[in-house]
């Protein structure tokens, strides 16, 4: 009987073994010198990470810009729809190798939510829930009745207690358990609280099917949220731009993550205005004071305005990162990648948005070239990540966010 075990790099044979005996990592691990033997598909698995979700948030988040076109063409919608579904088989089939991998690991369950690089990503999983409720009031609500309003209803405030939850418990954790540095902030730590953050978009896009009655908690508990969101990114931008100030850029491959940073101030001039469309006139509070919901339209375009160029300004700073890597053929894919369409998805739709509310034929225009780009962009990114799982350059021994 003989097994192989890691020592440093290196693998050391201590006898005749069986297939079982063998550590498969350890294995695949001994400096790319094995990289060409076929490592099973069940065994790959192993390394089906957390980030995967950033997939669907992309996907989902997609479907839902199609469906908010201001210059639409017959066929979008079917075509919104079909992506929509597409998001939805992806979802199931994500989770179900999620539960396979902890089933199949039940150790690699408390791992993944003890490191920093897979628990940050966490609430990618709440982030896709976002686009799957909104997408399925945006394309079956037509087509349905009213039970689909009063489910989706329901579904919200599941969402926003996830979405509390999700950032509570993760930030919980980090100030708790792990002690990390400016020198160690990543994009990534937006990600909990940007699940509140599109809290009040996903109000702003259930409400117009909603009553009256139901559509004024709705946008409450969306501004609500909406604002925790967005005064808690404020400070992490901050640390992430001293961050870039002593330490310069992240490595090449992760700089895709320097979007989400832009995501914020996008996705809440987005929500401001969506939500302010979406007041009821004779509800509430806004059937005592008949001006109410033009004054409120009119200091959300105010607002989203305001903090739109901010959104802006870090969208080019990430961009011009990705440029200079990819001048110096630094870029390989990482999940990180589809951080190149969910938080521009947040960008163009306030961009939609803010062009319609000042009627604007050139900015919605602007913003019709932006989705353009954005579906072009998520293709690559789809193809990019199909390449790199046959490449192995994920689903790999030490290519993930698993990796110690």
């Amino acid at each position: 009987m003989a097994s192989l075990s890691p020592v440093s790099s290196t693998v050391t044979w201590r006898g005749p073994a069986s297939r079982a005996d063998i550590d498969l990592d350890a294995l695949y691990l001994d400096g790319g010198k094995n990289e060409s033997r076929d490592l099973p598909w069940r065994e790959r698995l192993k390394h089906f990470t957390i980030p995967w979700y950033l997939l669907t948030m992309s996907t989902g988040g997609l479907a839902g810009l199609l469906a908010s076109q201001p210059h639409a063409f017959r066929g979008l919608f079917t075509i919104g729809k079909t992506i929509f579904i597409f998001d939805l088989v992806l979802f199931i089939i994500i989770t179900a190798l999620q539960i396979h991998r902890f089933a199949r690991w039940p150790h690699m369950f408390m791992t993944a939510l003890k490191n920093p690089a897979e628990a940050l990503f966490v609430p990618s999983l709440v982030l896709s829930l976002e686009g799957i409720i909104s997408g399925t009031q945006a394309f079956g609500g037509p087509s349905t009745g009213t039970w689909l309003y009063v489910t989706v209803y329901v579904l919200f405030w599941i969402y926003v207690a996830l979405a509390i939850l999700c950032a509570l418990a993760v930030y919980s954790y980090l100030f708790t358990a792990r002690r990390l540095t400016v020198h160690s902030m990543t994009p990534a730590w937006l990600l909990p609280i940007l699940a509140c953050n599109l809290t009040g978009a996903l109000a702003g896009s259930l409400a117009a099917g909603q009553t009256p009655f139901h559509r004024v908690p709705l946008l409450v508990a969306g501004l609500t949220l909406q604002g925790l969101g967005f005064w808690v990114s404020i400070p992490l931008l901050g640390v992430w731009i001293t961050h870039l100030m002593s330490d310069g850029l992240p490595k090449a491959a992760t700089r895709p993550g320097m979007f989400v940073a832009a995501a914020p101030a996008g996705y809440t001039a987005y929500a401001l205005l969506h939500m302010a469309n979406a007041i009821p006139l004779n509800e509430s509070y806004f059937a005592r004071h008949d001006h109410a919901k033009e004054m409120i339209k009119t200091m959300a375009l105010i607002f989203s305005v305001f903090i739109w160029c901010m959104s802006f300004f870090l969208f080019l700073v990430a961009l011009v990162a990705i440029v200079s890597a990819t001048i110096d053929r630094q870029m390989s894919f990482h999940l990180t990648w589809y951080s190149f369409v969910f938080p521009n998805i947040g960008f163009t739709q306030a961009t939609i948005s803010i062009g319609q509310a000042l009627d604007s034929q050139a900015v919605t225009w602007v913003a019709t070239g932006m989705t353009l780009i954005l579906v072009t962009v998520y293709i690559f990114v789809l193809l990019a990540h199909i390449r790199a799982v046959w490449k192995r350059q994920i689903l790999w021994p030490g290519r993930d966010e698993d990796a110690e």
